[in-house]
C-alpha cells in the first residue's frame, strides 16, 4: 500500500506519484531538477528557503553555483507564468534564497496499487539510473580488450568507405546494404564511418588514419560511378601499409553490384573461404525482391542528397508494398513519418515491427525503433513515454559491443534529450560519446565535432566557464587541419560566451583570429552566429564602422538570397547600435520603420527578439501613458513574449514605473532583473540593467550607487557607460579630479562611442577643478 500525495497552487497540481507536473489537467513539460526545485519550495510554502537548503535538495552531495540554481528559478517563473513582479508566486529575498508565496493544499490519499515511494535518497539514485548505466559502460570497456587484441576471436575487422563524400550513387543506405551483406556471408566484422568523419576527411587519408591507429585490420574503398548506361565499381582493399588488392566491377543494377562488391571483398579477406555464413538463415533487415531493394536504396539517396521527403516516402512505400517483411525499409518510413511530423503513422509502424525486431534479435532495429518513438513521444508531449523508450534504448546502447554503433547510438540519444531540454542528460551522452571515440577512433576533426557539440550545450546550460573550456579543446583538435566552417563556428560560439561575460577585448581577438576563416568559408549560415555576437562585441567597444562590415555583409545575403532571418539579424544589430550611443529616439523610429517589414514576412513567434528590444525603447521614450498602452496591446496580442522575454520585459515596466514617478518601485524592479541575469551568467545584459540603474538614481539623486558600481567592476575590466557614470558621480560629490582622470581614459578607450557631449562633460569637469 503506497500513500499518494498531490499538492495544488493557484490552476496547478503536482502529482509525488507519477512526478508530473499539471495545468488545469494538463501535463506540462518540467525537466528533473526543476520538478524537485518545485516540489521543495511547494512543500516548505510560506518559508524563506536558503540557497544552500535548495542546492542541497536538489543537487545532494554536488558542487553546484548560484547560477545553475537561478537558470532552474527562471525556468520554474516561466513555467507558472510567474510575471507579476508586485506579487510573485517565488519571491527572490536578496542575499538569503527565495520563498513560495502562494497558498498550498496538500491532498493525501492511499493507492493499494501504488509503490512505496523511495526516500530522497532513493529518488536521486533512480534519477540517477543513467548516468549509472553510463559509469557500467565506461568500466565494461576499460576492463575489455581493445578490438585489435582480440580480432582472432571476432573475425576479420573490416572499415568500409565510400570513394567520394556525398555521392547520388554510394550513400549511407548503400554502405549499410554492403556491410550487412558482408557480415552476413563471412567472419567479416564491417562497419562504416560517421559520415560528418568524411566531410572533415579524404576518405582514403581517413581509412589510413584508423588502421595506423589499430582499430581496423583491413579497409575497404569503394567508387561508383555510370559508364556507357553501366554501373561501375572501383574497388580496393588494404592494410595500414599497402593496398592488397583492386578490381573494376560492372553491373546494370545497384543490387547486383552491391552484391558482388561483397563476394569479392570476402574472396580478399578470406582467400580459402574462412568461417564462411556464421549463420546461413540470419535475416540481415533487407529483402531479397529486386524491386523492393531498389526502391529502398532510391530513397535514401532521395534523403542523403536532401532532395525530396515526399519522393523518398513514396520509395519506401513501393519497398514495403512489395516485401511486407522488409524491415529495414519500415524503419526508414517510420523515421520519415518522423521527420514530417507524422507522429501516430509513426508509432503505427514502431507497433508493428519492434517486436519483429525483437524477435530476431536485431538490436540496432530495436535500438532504432525505441528511439523514434522516443522522440515521437517527446513531440506529442507524453513524457513518460518517452523517457520508458529512451531507457530502453539505453540498454541496449550498453549492449553493444561495437564501438561505432556505440557512438552512432549516443548521437541520436544526445539530440533527443537536446531538443527535450534536458541538457544535464545531453552532456552525458556527449561526453560518453568523447570517451569512445578517444579510446577507440581518437579522429581530431571528430574529436572538435565533439567538443564543440559539448559547447553547445554547455552554452544552453549558461554554464559559461564549461563552454570556454570546451570551445578551446574543439579548436585544439580541428586546428590541427583546419576547416574554415568548423573554425568559424567555433569562433562564434567563444564570442557568444565573450559577450555574455563582458569580455569584449577577448572578442575582439576572436575576431582577428577568425578574419583568414571567414574569407575561407563559403558557407554564410555558419557566419551568422559568428557575425550577430562579434557586432554586438564592436558596438559595444564603439567599433561602428567594424560592426558595419558584418552588418553590410548580412544584409547583402539577405538581399540576394532572401532569408528573412539574415534581414532580421542585421536590422538588430543596427537596433543595438543605436540603443548603446543612447540615440533612443532614433533606435525608436527605426524600429517603427522596419515594422511593416517585420509585420509582413514573418510570423509573430519568430520576432520576439524585436518585439522585445522595441518595447524597451518604447519605455524609455514615449510617454508613460502611451508606453503602458502598448505594452498592453503587446501582452494581449503576444503574451508568449513576456514568458520567453520575461526579464526584457520586466526591464520595461520598471522604465515606464520610474518615468510615471514610482522611482523606488522602478529601481528595485530593475535590481530583481539584474540579479536574474547574473544568476544566469549573462553579465553583459546584467551590467547594462546595472546602468540604466545607475542613470536613474543619478537623475533622482537616489542613494546605494556604489554597491551597484562594485557589482559591475567585478564583471568588467572596462564599459565605456560605467566610466561615463562613475565620472557623473565624482563630479557630483565634488571631485573634479576623479572625474576628469575617469573621462580622460574613457577618451582613450570609447573610440566612435565618444561624442560631442562626452567632450563637453570633460571641459565641464577640467573648468571645475581648476577653479
Amino acid at each position: 500500500m503506497g500513500k499518494v500525495i498531490e499538492y495544488q497552487f493557484l490552476d496547478y497540481r503536482i502529482s509525488t506519484a507519477r512526478q508530473v507536473l499539471y495545468h488545469q489537467q494538463e501535463q506540462q513539460v518540467i525537466n528533473t531538477k526543476a520538478y524537485y526545485l518545485l516540489l521543495t519550495l511547494v512543500k516548505s510554502h510560506g518559508e524563506i528557503l536558503s540557497k544552500d537548503e535548495l542546492i542541497e535538495a536538489v543537487w545532494p552531495n554536488q558542487i553546484v553555483t548560484d547560477a545553475a540554481l537561478s537558470k532552474q528559478i527562471l525556468r520554474l517563473r516561466k513555467l507558472i507564468d510567474d510575471e507579476d513582479t508586485q506579487n510573485p508566486i517565488i519571491e527572490t529575498h536578496r542575499g538569503t534564497g527565495y520563498r513560495f508565496s502562494v497558498p498550498v493544499k496538500v491532498n493525501e490519499q492511499f493507492n493499494h496499487l501504488a509503490e512505496e515511494k523511495p526516500k530522497a535518497g532513493q529518488k536521486k539514485k533512480i534519477l540517477l539510473v543513467f548516468g549509472l548505466l553510463f559509469t557500467l559502460l565506461a568500466a565494461f570497456y576499460l576492463n575489455s580488450e581493445k578490438p585489435e587484441s582480440s580480432m582472432q576471436n571476432m573475425g576479420v575487422h573490416l572499415m568500409v568507405f565510400p570513394g567520394e563524400i556525398n555521392s547520388s550513387t554510394m550513400t549511407e543506405g548503400h554502405l549499410k546494404y554492403l556491410v550487412a551483406l558482408l557480415e552476413n556471408k563471412s567472419s567479416v566484422i564491417a562497419e562504416y564511418p560517421e559520415k560528418n568523419w568524411l566531410k572533415s576527411s579524404n576518405p582514403e587519408e581517413l581509412a589510413i588514419e584508423l588502421l595506423s591507429q589499430g582499430q581496423a585490420q583491413y579497409a575497404s574503398l569503394i567508387h561508383v560511378f555510370t559508364m556507357e548506361n553501366k554501373l561501375q565499381a572501383d574497388i580496393s582493399v588494404r592494410n595500414k601499409n599497402s593496398k592488397i588488392a583492386s578490381i573494376s566491377i560492372e553491373a546494370d543494377e545497384m543490387v547486383e553490384l552491391l552484391k558482388q562488391s561483397a563476394t569479392w571483398i570476402n574472396d580478399v579477406l578470406l582467400p580459402n573461404g574462412g568461417i564462411q555464413a556464421k549463420n546461413p538463415t540470419l535475416d540481415i533487415g533487407f529483402s531479397n525482391d529486386s524491386y523492393a531493394l531498389q526502391s529502398y536504396l532510391l530513397g535514401k539517396t532521395e534523403l542523403n542528397l536532401g532532395i525530396n521527403q515526399d519522393k523518398a516516402k513514396e520509395y519506401f512505400e513501393a519497398a514495403v508494398l512489395k516485401d511486407p517483411s522488409f524491415i529495414q525499409a519500415w524503419y526508414e518510413l517510420a523515421n520519415l513519418k518522423v521527420n514530417m511530423s507524422d507522429f501516430d503513422g509513426a508509432i503505427g509502424i514502431i507497433n508493428t515491427q519492434l517486436p519483429i525486431a525483437v524477435a530476431k534479435n536485431d538490436k540496432d532495429m530495436q535500438f532504432g525503433f525505441y528511439y523514434l518513438e522516443a522522440f515521437a513521444n517527446y513531440k506529442m508531449q507524453r513524457l513518460e513515454k518517452s523517457k520508458h523508450n529512451l531507457q530502453k534504448a539505453l540498454s541496449l546502447v550498453k549492449e553493444n559491443n561495437s564501438p561505432m554503433e556505440q557512438i552512432k547510438a549516443f548521437r541520436s540519444l544526445v539530440f533527443l534529450a537536446y531538443v527535450s531540454q534536458d541538457y544535464d542528460l545531453a552532456e552525458q551522452y556527449t561526453e560518453e560519446q568523447i570517451k569512445l571515440t578517444e579510446d577507440h577512433f581518437p579522429l581530431d576533426a571528430q574529436l572538435g565535432h565533439l567538443f564543440s557539440l559539448k559547447a553547445e550545450i554547455n552554452l544552453a546550460q549558461y554554464n559559461f566557464l564549461q563552454a570556454r573550456e570546451s570551445l578551446n579543446q574543439s579548436i585544439h583538435h580541428w586546428s590541427k587541419n583546419p576547416n574554415p566552417e568548423n573554425m568559424v563556428i567555433n569562433y562564434g560560439t567563444l564570442n557568444k560566451v565573450n559577450l555574455a561575460e563582458s569580455k569584449y577585448t577577448q572578442g575582439i581577438q576572436v575576431a582577428s583570429e577568425a578574419a583568414p576563416f571567414l574569407k575561407q568559408s563559403q558557407n554564410e549560415q555558419i557566419k551568422f552566429n559568428f557575425y550577430f555576437s562579434t557586432s554586438m562585441i564592436f558596438n559595444l567597444r564603439g567599433l561602428f564602422d567594424e560592426s558595419n562590415i558584418y552588418i553590410t555583409a548580412m544584409t547583402e545575403y539577405a538581399n540576394e538570397s532572401g532569408d528573412k532571418f539574415f534581414y532580421l539579424g542585421a536590422q538588430m544589430l543596427k537596433l543595438h547600435a543605436l540603443y548603446v550611443q543612447n540615440k533612443l529616439a532614433e533606435a525608436l523610429n527605426y524600429a517603427e520603420a522596419i515594422r511593416g517589414v517585420i509585420e509582413r514576412d514573418f510570423l509573430l513567434e519568430e520576432t520576439a527578439i524585436y518585439y522585445s528590444w522595441m518595447m524597451l525603447v518604447v519605455s524609455r521614450v514615449e510617454s508613460p501613458q502611451l508606453a503602458i498602452k502598448k505594452m498592453n496591446e503587446m501582452e494581449a496580442r503576444f503574451p508568449a513574449l513576456f514568458t520567453s522575454h520575461g526579464n526584457d520585459m520586466q526591464r520595461a515596466k520598471a522604465h515606464i514605473q520610474v518615468r510615471s514617478g514610482q522611482v523606488a518601485s522602478g529601481i528595485e524592479l530593475l535590481l530583481q532583473v539584474e540579479e536574474e541575469y547574473r544568476g544566469l551568467g549573462e553579465q553583459h545584459v546584467a551590467n547594462y540593467v546595472a546602468f540604466e540603474v545607475l542613470e536613474i538614481m543619478l537623475a533622482h539623486s537616489q542613494p546605494g550607487h556604489q554597491a551597484v558600481i562594485n557589482r559591475i567592476d567585478q564583471h568588467t575590466s572596462y564599459d565605456y557607460l560605467l566610466y561615463k557614470l562613475k565620472a557623473q558621480f565624482k563630479a557630483q560629490e565634488g571631485d573634479f579630479l576623479a572625474a576628469v582622470t575617469l573621462m580622460q581614459e574613457n577618451k582613450l578607450k570609447a573610440n566612435q562611442l565618444w561624442s560631442a557631449k562626452d567632450q563637453l562633460k570633460l571641459e565641464s569637469y577640467q573648468y571645475n577643478l581648476n577653479q
